[in-house]
């Protein structure tokens, strides 16, 4: 995703220094269909990420400076470039995924217990026995999106094996920490304590396995505290 980010940008600026202006080009050396093509392919890559707009002015501007100057004189510094850039437009292409999670705690959240900043619903009351935060449980899970479409589950698998102080989105944590050997828990954890507004990204295809601001569901059984 990094590498598609900084295409992009260089293909935006090689684009816009020639001109600010749209409409047809005419390209008379192989320097002009090159530019053509670049600039073809960023669109692309924009229009994936729904990015309809772009403030040319203050972008021809920071092409312009950086050209002349390098980064001695840039208003943002180098180092938060690529989080500002992902980060608007992670909002571009999956903002509605917001609106969508707050309607579904909207509506639905009045069957829940809100806890800590998600939402419980105890299915089956446990033995008694809870682990500490420094204890690793076995716990079966099913996952799934607002619309009911499961994404993961342990169900015919082995339950996972997770420390209650890590390795876990927070909001599948704090769960955990609530519920005893034999509980099952049903919780709505909202995008902030999931995956929070960068998702979950699969490292070798730079794939979305869950978008960014996605409220998940979990159905939860904590089956053991590991020995």
């Amino acid at each position: 995703m990094k590498n598609i980010l900084i295409l992009a940008i260089v293909a935006i600026t090689i684009a816009s220094c020639n001109s600010s202006s749209s409409g047809s080009k005419t390209m008379t050396n192989q320097a002009d269909s090159f530019a053509y093509v670049f600039g073809a392919n960023t669109g692309r890559i924009l229009n994936n990420f729904k990015v309809k707009e772009i403030n040319w002015d203050i972008f021809r501007s920071a092409v312009e400076s950086v050209m002349k100057n390098g980064d001695t004189n840039l208003l943002i510094p180098k180092e938060m470039e690529n989080q500002i850039a992902m980060t608007y437009l992670n909002e571009v292409k999956y903002g509605e995924n917001k609106t969508k999670g707050a309607e579904y705690i909207k509506n639905n959240a009045k069957s829940y217990k809100s806890v800590d900043g998600i939402y419980v619903k105890e299915i089956a009351k446990g033995n008694g026995v809870k682990p500490q935060i420094t204890d690793t449980v076995m716990v079966h899970y099913t996952g799934k999106y607002t619309d009911g479409k499961v994404f993961d589950s342990s169900i015919g698998r082995s339950p996972l094996k997770t420390a209650l102080n890590g390795g876990a989105i927070p909001g599948f944590l704090k769960a955990l920490t609530m519920m005893e050997e034999g509980t099952k828990l049903e919780v709505i954890i909202p995008y902030e304590l999931a995956y929070g507004s960068q998702g979950n990204q699969n490292p070798y295809t730079g794939e979305m396995s869950i978008e960014p601001f996605q409220t998940l569901i979990f159905e939860l059984e904590l089956v053991s505290i590991a020995k």
